[in-house]
């Protein structure tokens, strides 16, 4: 049986396994045939202990992407290097063809250099101002030579008797002051000169009118003759530095104003062009220290191109290097063995799917091998054959034996039933027995208790028993109906006294005389009664008809103001019920943003404990509603509380601006010193909130609020005390 029993147990399993096997071997197939593509694919023939022993740690993986930034960087670096020489380049041929464009501008050297210019230049002045001295020295020898042969001619000349033009004679001196004033004022001693010749004239005039005095030779004809002698010398001086002056300007002969004049030009044509030179020459000049300089840029370039070079070359032969080292093919590159690892671990993948599909295998095949061996032992013996690697036939031999099993089981149990129902029924009848041996002496003691011959005599007495008790209830009633009519106690006792000694003829005669009696007096209070009404109504006629009608309408009027009164204070109590509802759902529901934002972290800090916020309407307060809806004041807060209020309110100013400008960095200095552990938690998941809109910035002194703050909302702790 117990065999048996193992066999049925794992009967079921054995269909699973017998059903699964197919399958998993299916699966396995599929499985093993992705792990041998997944092994082509990485290129070489590699077997499951070279899978399993090939490095995909992170620390490869880190490498790896180490790397690939070297390799990325070298190379970026060489091509940019590259780059970079070849816009150099570019930049020197430009430069060079710039320099031989100016080379091509310049234009021929002028014959005049810098000093040779300035030299002629102070010559020319030199020059002007030599041609000035010699005019006037000339002026001046005409001048006086003019006056000395005037003075002669005035001393050989006969005396004549001529009258003067005193017109004349006054134009002329007044001519010759301005010609003076005019070159003392500008230092021209020509003006001066012509001056003086002019007052002279008009003082000959003058005087010619008057008789001449006899020819003889006057102190002022020789010294005019010395005048004229020395003023020749100056004039032939002055002329002689100005042919000198001419040689120096490549003049031939004595020049005047235009020739001067015409020299200028030319030396100015000469500055012109020797500027156009010196500048065509230091733009050459300047093209040239550039195409320098660039020649140097160029060769910095180049030099740094090959360390670019030689650095990405150096970087590919030590991954090469490092390649090799790991058995590995030295074309892969680090993108393609990032690929590569991806491929080892999906071949890893497949592998492990492989084997787990194997172990699955060989423990279904397990299982069938351990339920064959249960119950071949079994079928022999109970004379059952049996296939190898027939399953079907397996099955249905296990089936037949638990059949046999379960019909032996079901006529054991059947047996065992009915031994304990014999059982069960042995004692049900003793203790019936028993109860009905009790039950006859509880009823013989009851007889004997009751003093009855039997069981009829017995149930005699117990009617007469209840008839008794009814009656003694009835009696119970009646005393009581009696004691409410006479009252309690001694009352009750003298009244029963009475009515032993009574007579009932004599009670007879006294209800009836009781009875007239009280017909009498009804008749008396209907007569009073009649009475009564006559004089109430004699009191209202007595009653003045105007005075009733005044205080009926002043009654009226009254009644008027009360019900407008009562109308008014209705309408006003309704208006009032309906301004405050009205106030109320406006202040639940009209509520500012600041208000709603922070009523919402208001209950998360203070864990749902707090749910409302709201500003009441005109009033300058806060007013919170706790979970069962009493309303505080922050002043009825604790001081904790506050604070976190206080914080609720920051945060929805916080959130109401930031939805209307630019959100601004929030710096928050040791705000939760006052909180309790449970409402600073909830604090820094409210902070974790509000970092979801806003960068913040948590200082604290306090390690625990740093952990606290870690914890709770993520944050990134940054230690500024050193």
């Amino acid at each position: 049986a117990a065999g048996i029993e193992s066999v049925r147990r794992s009967r079921s399993s054995y269909d699973n396994s017998v059903r699964d096997l197919p399958e998993r071997q299916g699966e396995l197939r599929g499985l093993e045939a992705d792990f041998a593509r997944n092994l082509a694919d990485l290129g070489h023939q590699w077997g499951e202990d070279d899978l399993q022993g090939f490095d995909t740690s992170l620390v490869v993986r880190n490498q790896v992407d180490g790397w690939k930034e070297r390799i990325d960087e070298t190379a970026e670096h060489a091509q940019q290097s590259q780059f970079q020489l070849a816009q150099e380049r570019r930049m020197l041929q430009d430069h060079q063809a710039e320099t031989q464009e100016a080379r091509e501008k310049l234009p021929p050297e002028p014959p005049l250099d810098a000093a040779a210019l300035a030299q002629r230049q102070d010559a020319l002045r030199a020059a002007r101002g030599r041609l000035e001295g010699y005019e006037r020295e000339r002026q001046n020898h005409d001048n006086l030579r003019g006056q000395l042969t005037a003075l002669g001619a005035s001393q050989t000349m006969p005396t004549l008797a001529v009258k003067p033009n005193i017109a004349l004679v006054i134009l002329l001196g007044i001519a010759g002051a301005a010609l003076i004033a005019i070159g003392l004022y500008s230092a021209s001693l020509l003006s001066v000169v012509a001056g003086g010749v002019l007052l002279l004239a008009a003082a000959v005039l003058l005087f010619m009118g008057r008789p001449a005095p006899s020819p003889v030779p006057s102190p002022m004809a020789t010294t005019l003759g010395q005048q004229v002698a020395d003023a020749e010398r100056d004039t032939e001086a002055a002329r002689q530095s100005l042919l000198d002056s001419a040689a120096a300007l490549g003049l031939d002969g004595q020049p005047d104003a235009a020739a001067l004049d015409s020299a200028e030009a030319r030396l100015n044509a000469a500055r012109n062009a020797l500027d156009v030179w010196n500048a065509a020459r230091t733009r050459v000049e300047d093209t040239v220290w550039r195409e320098k300089l660039q020649e140097q840029r160029v060769e910095s370039a180049a030099r740094e191109q090959d360390a670019a070079d030689a650095a990405s070359q150096e970087a590919q032969r030590e991954w090469r290097q490092w390649l090799g080292e790991r058995g590995l093919d030295e074309t892969l590159t680090p993108d393609t063995m990032t690929t590569f690892i991806a491929r080892v671990e999906t071949a890893r993948s497949s592998l492990s799917e492989a084997r787990r599909m194997r172990d699955r295998v060989a423990a279904i095949e397990y299982d069938i091998q351990e339920f064959r061996e249960q119950v071949e032992p079994l079928a022999a013996r109970h004379g059952l054959p049996l296939t190898p690697n027939d399953h079907q036939q397996l099955a249905r031999v296990a089936d037949e034996l638990i059949r046999r099993l379960e019909e032996a089981q079901t006529a054991f149990s059947g047996r065992e039933r009915a031994k304990e129902q014999t059982e069960e029924t042995r004692e049900l009848l003793k203790s019936r027995e028993r109860r009905l041996q009790s039950a006859e002496e509880e009823l013989a003691a009851l007889l004997t208790a009751g003093g009855a011959d039997g069981a009829e005599d017995f149930r005699r007495r117990a009617r007469q028993y209840e008839e008794r008790l009814e009656l003694e209830r009835r009696r119970d009633e009646h005393r009581r109906n009696l004691e409410w009519f006479s009252g309690p106690g001694q009352r009750f006792d003298t009244f029963r006294e009475a009515l032993a000694e009574a007579d009932p003829n004599r009670l007879g005669d006294e209800s009836a005389r009781l009875s007239e009696l009280h017909a009498e007096v009804d008749v008396k209070r209907s007569a009073l009664r009649e009475e009564r009404g006559g004089i109430d109504t004699e009191l209202a006629q007595l009653t003045s008809e105007e005075e009733s009608s005044a205080l009926r309408i002043r009654r009226s009027t009254l009644e008027e103001r009360l019900r407008e009164h009562a109308r008014e204070w209705s309408r006003l109590t309704i208006a009032e019920a309906l301004l405050e509802k009205t106030r109320q759902k406006f202040e639940q529901e009209r509520q500012p943003s600041v208000i709603r934002y922070a009523e919402k972290f208001f209950s998360g800090v203070t864990g749902q404990r707090y749910q409302r916020l709201y500003a009441p309407i005109g009033e300058q307060t806060i007013t919170v509603t706790d979970a069962v809806g009493a309303s505080k004041q922050p002043g009825e807060l604790s001081r904790g509380t506050r604070e976190q209020l206080y914080l609720a309110l920051r945060f929805g100013l916080i959130r109401e601006f930031g939805e209307h400008a630019e959100r601004l960095p929030v710096v928050v200095d040791e705000a939760l010193v006052n909180f309790d552990p449970e409402r600073a938690r909830l604090a820094a998941e409210s902070f974790a909130q509000l970092a979801e809109t806003n960068q913040v910035l948590v200082f604290t002194c306090h390690p625990s609020t740093a952990e606290m703050f870690a914890d709770a909302a993520g944050a990134q702790v940054v230690d500024i005390s050193g």
